[in-house]
């Protein structure tokens, strides 16, 4: 049986926008965070509002892989069973 997510690694390894949600095993989620935080980064050093865009996105993705860890707990715990 797979074992709980630790939710504090969760959000340190969302410092790297979808390694959060990579290690919470949300594969498809994790790579689109990490494409679209790249190319708003890029796009960011040319004007400061995708910047202003950015720092949210990069934001809402530690909250997201914090959050979902603690579900993919819960899940765990009530099932026996990983919930994705």
């Amino acid at each position: 049986m797979p074992g709980e997510k630790n939710a504090v690694l969760a959000l340190l390894l969302s410092i790297v926008t979808g390694a959060g949600q990579l290690y919470n095993g949300e594969s498809s989620k994790g790579r689109t965070f990490l494409v679209v935080g790249i190319v708003l980064f890029a796009l960011s050093l040319v004007t400061v509002v995708l910047f202003v865009v950015s720092v949210p996105f990069w934001i809402y993705g530690l909250y997201d892989a914090y959050v979902r860890a603690n579900a993919y707990n819960q899940g765990l715990r009530t099932t026996g069973r990983p919930p994705w």
